[in-house]
C-alpha cells in the first residue's frame, strides 16, 4: 500500500513537472516566433524603403540626364535606408503595413482544427495577426469604397451644376427672345 501510495505521488508528481516544461517549451516558442515576425518584418520594410529609395533615384537620375548629362550622377548624395528605421516612412501613403500571420496557430484557437491537436505556440487568436489582417483589409476596403463614392458624388453634383447651368441659359435665352417679340410688336 506504501509502495503504491508512493508511485502515485511520484508519477502525479512527473506530470505537473511535464506540464510545467511544456509551459515553458510554449512560452520559449512564442518568444522565439515574435522574434522572427519583429526581424521578418524589419527586413521587410527595410528591403521595401530600399527598392522606393532606388525608384526615386532613378527617376532623378532620368530627370537629371534630360536637364543636363554634364554633371556626375555618380558624385550625387542620395538618401539611405536607416537600419534602425522600422519601416514608418514620412508620409502614410509609403507605409508598408506587413503582417506576420500564423493562420494554423489562428484555427487551432478558434477551434476549427481540432484533429490537429490544440495550438501549439500562442494562447490569443490576436497574437496570430489574424485579426488584424482582417481589420487592415476591412478598413482599406471600406477606404477604397469611401473614396470611390465621393468621386460618384462629385461627378454627379459636376453633372447637375451643368444641368443648371445649361437650363438658366436656355431660361434666360428665352427671357430674352420674348422681350425682344415684345419691343418688336409695339
Amino acid at each position: 500500500m506504501q509502495r503504491q501510495h508512493h508511485f502515485l505521488e511520484k508519477e502525479f508528481q512527473l506530470s505537473t513537472l511535464q506540464k510545467q516544461k511544456d509551459a515553458k517549451l510554449r512560452a520559449i516558442s512564442q518568444i522565439c516566433v515574435q522574434a522572427r515576425n519583429r526581424f521578418s518584418k524589419q527586413r521587410i520594410w527595410m528591403d521595401f524603403n530600399t527598392g522606393l529609395e532606388e525608384l526615386k533615384r532613378k527617376a532623378e537620375l532620368s530627370e537629371c540626364d534630360d536637364d543636363d548629362g554634364d554633371e556626375d550622377m555618380e558624385d550625387r548624395d542620395f538618401p539611405r535606408s536607416d537600419p534602425g528605421d522600422l519601416g514608418e516612412a514620412d508620409s502614410p501613403s509609403e507605409k508598408l503595413h506587413v503582417f506576420t500571420v500564423s493562420s494554423t496557430e489562428y484555427l487551432k484557437l478558434n477551434g476549427q482544427m481540432r484533429r490537429d491537436g490544440p495550438a501549439q505556440v500562442f494562447h490569443d487568436p490576436r497574437d496570430t495577426e489574424i485579426p488584424a489582417l482582417k481589420s487592415f483589409a476591412i478598413e482599406t476596403g471600406l477606404k477604397t469604397s469611401i473614396k470611390a463614392t465621393e468621386k460618384v458624388i462629385r461627378d454627379v453634383a459636376r453633372v447637375i451644376s451643368e444641368i443648371v447651368h445649361y437650363l438658366t441659359n436656355q431660361r434666360a435665352e428665352v427671357s430674352r427672345r420674348t422681350a425682344q417679340e415684345l419691343v418688336g410688336v409695339t
